[in-house]
């Protein structure tokens, strides 16, 4: 079973959260929390974006309005982590996903259904990017595109089909993932699709 762990958004506010590694984010919090969260006077800025919020074995999530929330008092279990980007989930529970481990080593303890969080890096908790995320089907698209991001500004759209990124045409094949992978973990990336061509500028969605 996953550890499952309580979390504490706010002022007087707490929930629990699943300790989820297949979920890329520091938390995937779930729409009840993230309105505990407001409630608790625990939540700064916040981000709309437009897509879907990734694939699982399930398939790939419905297009719809999306969300990023600054919650500013962050805590697991009594460890606090202070100001964390989070992007909304629709259904509980709130996941704490691989960003985390960037920062901690995660012990697990199977026995007693815990985990243990060690640090060996400081903040900030908030992934950087482009603005936009990719769907890696045939072809290779736009799935997600944050408001005010370079992405946006740059006119791409959800299902806009990329053709080449950093002069190398794009491809659904495990080579062409890890490429684009590799290459959307840069600080730049030149993209070009059906009807336009952009250099974007790796920024962090709602850095300081």
């Amino acid at each position: 079973h996953a550890p499952i762990f309580d979390i504490g958004l706010g002022r007087k506010a707490t929930s629990k959260a699943m300790l989820d590694t297949g979920s890329p984010e520091y938390l995937a919090i779930a729409a009840p929390d993230l309105e505990g969260a407001r409630r608790g006077r625990g939540v700064g800025r916040t981000l709309a974006g437009h897509g879907s919020a990734g694939t699982s074995l399930g398939g790939a999530a419905a297009i719809g309005p999306q969300l990023l929330a600054e919650l500013t008092g962050f805590s697991i279990d009594g460890l606090d982590l202070g100001r964390v980007v989070a992007m909304r989930r629709d259904d509980p529970p709130s996941l704490l996903g691989a960003s985390l481990l960037e920062h901690f080593v995660v012990t697990l303890d199977p026995r007693s259904r815990s985990a243990y969080f060690e640090s060996y890096r400081p903040g900030p908790f908030e992934r950087s990017g482009f603005g936009l995320q990719l769907s890696y089907s045939d072809p290779v698209s736009v799935s997600l595109v944050w408001e005010d991001s370079p992405a946006a500004r740059a006119g791409l759209k959800v299902g806009e089909a990329i053709k080449a990124i950093n002069g190398e045409p794009v491809s659904a094949s495990c080579a062409g993932i890890r490429a684009a992978l590799t290459a959307l973990g840069g600080g730049q990336i030149d993209l070009e699709w059906d009807g336009g061509q952009a250099s974007l500028a790796r920024r962090s969605p709602l850095g300081r």
